[in-house]
C-alpha cells in the first residue's frame, strides 16, 4: 500500500480553502454592493437604477403588506414612492447579514433606518431578500420588508398605496381583498 505525503496532500488542501474562501468573500462583497444600490437607487429615486437590481419576475412585499410581483409591478410601485412619499426621506443600510443556500441562492437580512419630514420622522424596516446568480450577476429575487418601528402607514395612505396600481377604489377596503392584492388570492 502506497502512502500519500502528508505535506504535499495539506499543501493542496490548504490552497484549495484559501481559494474557496477569497471566492466566497468576493461573492459576498459583491451581495453587499447589490444592498448598497438598492439603498442609494431608493435615495436617489432613480426607478431605472432600480429596476436593474431585480429578476424579471421577482417578487416584493412592502412594508404594508401589499404584494407586488414582477419587476415591473414592483418599480410602478416604487416609482410612484419615488415621485410622492419617499421624496426628501433618506434610507440607511444599518446591518447585512448573508447567508449562502447555495452557491447561486443568498439570503441577506438588512437593517435599515429611513428618516422623513426632515429628520422628524424615523422608521426602521428589516427586509429580507432572497438574490440569485444569473451569469456573473447577483440579482434580486425576492424581498419581504417588515417594519420594525416608528409611525405606522396612515390607513388613507395604505388604501390609495394598495389600490392604485389594480385600480381598485380606495375609499372601498374590502374590494382590496377581492381583487387579488395578496399571496393567497393572486393567480399565478
Amino acid at each position: 500500500m502506497k502512502s500519500v505525503p502528508l505535506v504535499p496532500a495539506f499543501a493542496v488542501l490548504l490552497a484549495f480553502a484559501t481559494f474557496t474562501n477569497a471566492q466566497d468573500k468576493s461573492e459576498e462583497q459583491a451581495v453587499r454592493k447589490v444592498v448598497a444600490d438598492f439603498a442609494e437607487a431608493i435615495n436617489r429615486g432613480d426607478a431605472k437604477a432600480f429596476a436593474t437590481l431585480f429578476t424579471d419576475d421577482a417578487d416584493f412585499v412592502v412594508i404594508t403588506g401589499k404584494y407586488l410581483k414582477s419587476r415591473n409591478e414592483i418599480v410602478k410601485y416604487h416609482s410612484g414612492l419615488f415621485t410622492g412619499g419617499f421624496q426628501g426621506s433618506h434610507l440607511d443600510v444599518t446591518s447585512v447579514a448573508i447567508r449562502f443556500l447555495r452557491p447561486d441562492v443568498v439570503v441577506a437580512r438588512v437593517a435599515t433606518k429611513r428618516t422623513e419630514n426632515d429628520g422628524k420622522e424615523m422608521r426602521t424596516s428589516f427586509p429580507m431578500l432572497v438574490l440569485t446568480k444569473e451569469g456573473k450577476t447577483w440579482l434580486i429575487d425576492a424581498v419581504q420588508n417588515t417594519l420594525t418601528s416608528g409611525p405606522p402607514v396612515p390607513v388613507a395612505q395604505w388604501l390609495a398605496m394598495a389600490a392604485e396600481p389594480a385600480g381598485i377604489r380606495a375609499d372601498d377596503p374590502w374590494s382590496l381583498c377581492h381583487a387579488g392584492n395578496f399571496p393567497t388570492a393572486r393567480s399565478a
